[in-house]
């Protein structure tokens, strides 16, 4: 839990500014990337671990183990960071305490199922601490995450919404001979395919 959290914090900044410049929803789908890729080294550490019968073995084990915390750092900070700012430019304005407020339920709702599949692991071990069960608990974990993987890689731009019609612009119009063509096509270039608003 340590080394995710570092690499939470590390990776947080840079995918931010990724997603700022780039393209939010790939973020997110890159995201989603990592997570098989993740999924994929954790179950090799730990069946690699609880396989082990030399002190060489186990050291390879927690070697991938460590690669596995920094892959999942960079999942949770792209959860919790581009994933989450993409859901809520998803929704009116209106909304959007609502729908973060119920995401954040279902967020928590999947970590107590988490534990709950985890208690059930052990106990179908005989209750008792062994690195099989240990394993089998790592299995299931990582084989639920690739649904949320799944799902990352589905990510698309969501369309602007907005809370209401649009506000009047405030005080008078520019005379066609100030602003003419050129305000127009200024105007124009906002939305465009290549203008600021379309990076977003």
């Amino acid at each position: 839990a340590c080394f995710c959290s570092h690499h939470i914090l590390a990776a947080s900044l840079p995918l931010g500014t990724l997603a700022d410049r780039w393209s939010a929803a790939r973020t997110v789908c890159g995201g989603g990337a990592f997570v098989l890729v993740a999924t994929a080294t954790t179950s090799l550490a730990a069946v690699g671990d609880a396989a082990a019968v030399s002190e060489s073995g186990r050291g390879r084990a927690y070697a991938l183990l460590v690669v596995a915390m920094a892959l999942w750092g960079v999942v949770n900070a792209t959860i919790d960071g581009p994933a989450q700012a993409l859901y809520a430019s998803s929704m009116r304005r209106a909304d959007r305490t609502r729908l973060m407020t119920r995401a954040f339920q279902l967020y928590t709702m999947a970590a107590v199922a988490g534990r709950g599949l985890s208690a059930a692991v052990f106990w179908a071990h005989g209750d008792a601490w062994s690195l099989p069960a240990l394993r089998d608990a790592i299995l299931v974990g990582v084989g639920c995450e690739v649904l949320a993987g799944g799902a990352m890689c589905c990510y698309r731009r969501p369309a602007c919404r907005s809370s209401g019609p649009a506000e009047p612009p405030s005080g008078p119009p520019e005379p066609a001979s100030r602003g003419g063509s050129a305000a127009v096509l200024q105007r124009g270039d906002m939305g465009a395919a290549g203008g600021p608003l379309a990076r977003r």
